[in-house]
């Protein structure tokens, strides 16, 4: 971990961009690397946990271009508010539509883990980075690869 806040921090990555692109990767491969030699036998829980992270920072994103001006102002409030939502539309979702047998406790906690942490590094990428349209590109890229792995995983 303190490799990963130092290569954050570190002077090759000179731009804005660069050390959000790297704060948004690298901290759910972290968690989802964890998962992964933790928790290997069940690849279900590693697909949630990717999958509530893409989906809320896609919302993050979205919340993002359309307040641009204000993000910096309201970053912390708007996080807090897009990841609750986020949470809500999870319930929601894992409750009806996914819910084959019963709800499970265990894959809602998991995807609640990924959206927490989305919500996290949208209050982290608040402080240091300007919400131009090629960052938002990145973050939008790097959230649908995230949902997509999430499906995958979550379907094996």
């Amino acid at each position: 971990m303190v490799q990963f806040l130092s290569l954050v921090r570190s002077k090759r990555l000179k731009t804005q961009h660069g050390r959000a692109v790297v704060l948004i990767t690298l901290s759910p491969l972290f968690v989802s690397v964890l998962f992964a030699l933790l928790l290997g036998y069940r690849p279900d829980y590693l697909g949630h946990f990717t999958a509530g992270y893409g989906g809320t920072l896609s919302a993050h994103a979205l919340a993002i271009a359309i307040l641009q001006t204000q993000f910096h102002r309201y970053a912390s409030a708007m996080a807090l508010v897009g990841t609750v939502a986020c949470i809500g539309m999870g319930t929601i979702l894992e409750a009806t539509v996914f819910s084959l047998a019963k709800f499970d406790e265990v894959d809602y906690c998991n995807q609640n883990l990924g959206a927490i942490l989305a919500g996290l590094v949208v209050i982290r990428l608040s402080q240091f980075a300007d919400t131009t349209d090629a960052l938002l590109g990145k973050v939008m890229a790097c959230a649908a690869a995230f949902l997509i792995a999430g499906v995958y995983f979550a379907a094996t």
